[in-house]
């Protein structure tokens, strides 16, 4: 609605994907060779910055405290008690990190954003681990839960898929391959390009043959 008052009759949102030269480029380890756990990466604004920052404070908390083996990557995790941080990871080795993790775990600074997910969801799922992330309106339109990621609502219920993938070596495996399948074939910039096109051909803004 604010776009159209300032004077645009037609807005439509294009989501954001992953560079395929970038993404896909790294050697997955075998599961018994990764040795990063269960990883986040993320920064730390305090409680108050964004809706969500307690909530991601709170997460990184319970983790730490039920996965010996999880480490946050980003800024601002040093004034949090007992929290195992990694440091700030410069964007282009987040992806080789995920490649070399068992899980991977998602918390936005907004998640009440009509699928207003970060490029840390492609991503990660681009890298083959299972990605668990949590919900927000209109995620089911992207991905399936169980299926290529895990969704969650509550901490508990994020621990509690955590703690079951790694129990089911199988399970883990088989949605992080697919999570990467879907990443690989729906959300590279190559399938944002086509669908940009076909947004200006829908709005008869395209004018080329």
């Amino acid at each position: 609605p604010a776009y159209e008052q300032a004077g645009c009759p037609r807005v439509d949102y294009w989501q954001h994907g992953v560079d395929i030269n970038r993404e896909f480029v790294h050697e997955d380890l075998p599961w018994e060779e990764r040795q990063n756990g269960i990883v986040f990466c993320g920064h730390n604004y305090g409680p108050a910055t964004f809706p969500a920052g307690q909530k991601r404070i709170d997460l990184v908390r319970a983790f730490t405290g039920e996965f010996p083996d999880f480490i946050v990557y980003g800024r601002g995790w040093d004034d949090v008690d007992g929290v195992h941080c990694g440091g700030e990871l410069p964007h282009d080795q987040q992806s080789q990190l995920y490649h070399r993790a068992k899980v991977s775990i998602g918390i936005n600074h907004y998640n009440d954003i009509d699928c207003g997910f970060s490029d840390r969801q492609f991503i990660a799922m681009a890298s083959g681990t299972a990605h668990v992330c949590h919900w927000i309106p209109g995620i089911e339109n992207y991905f399936h839960t169980g299926v290529d990621c895990i969704i969650y609502h509550t901490i508990s219920d994020a621990i509690i898929n955590v703690k079951w993938l790694l129990r089911y070596e199988n399970e883990r495996c088989k949605v992080g391959n697919q999570g990467r399948e879907l990443i690989r074939a729906e959300h590279t910039w190559d399938m944002r390009v086509q669908e940009y096109v076909g947004l200006l051909k829908k709005h008869g803004l395209w004018q080329w043959n």
